[in-house]
């Protein structure tokens, strides 16, 4: 079996740095391809299958396309994603979660401060999504 490959879809550079060795400390097969917006993501989508990938980690505020946008975006293919859609954000705006859910992500985890919480969310998350949960 291959290894698993995720999305990080994350604007500030040291924020992708810190989620990338992060990710690959839980687990260092992973795959990770980083993309700073929802426009990119748009068009990694765009010229990439998209059956091989596990899982996207998306920011919900980033310039050109944010998290909200990219899942308005989305709601308009002919086929639905074939992964989830986690939001990882700083924001704790109830309106924005729910809004996150009714655009269709799959889930919604406000990012911690502490680095060791950080470090326990992205856990929590590649346990949920990749070694728990199944899709197919």
């Amino acid at each position: 079996m291959s290894a698993p490959h995720i999305l990080l879809i994350e604007d500030d550079p040291m924020e992708a740095d810190l989620a990338i060795r992060t990710l690959k400390k839980f687990l260092p097969e992973l795959l990770v391809t980083h993309l700073e917006n929802g426009v990119a993501l748009s068009d990694y989508l765009a010229n990439e299958p998209d059956e091989h990938i596990r899982l996207a980690i998306m920011d919900l505020h980033m310039p050109g396309m944010g998290g909200l946008d990219f899942l308005e975006s989305i709601r308009v293919r002919t086929s639905p994603l074939g992964f989830p859609v986690v939001i990882f954000s700083s924001s704790e705006d109830r309106d924005e979660i729910t809004r996150a859910y009714v655009l269709g992500a799959s889930g919604f985890v406000t990012k911690p401060v502490v680095f060791s919480d950080y470090r326990t969310a992205i856990e929590h998350m590649l346990n949920f999504w990749l070694l728990t949960n199944r899709l197919t």
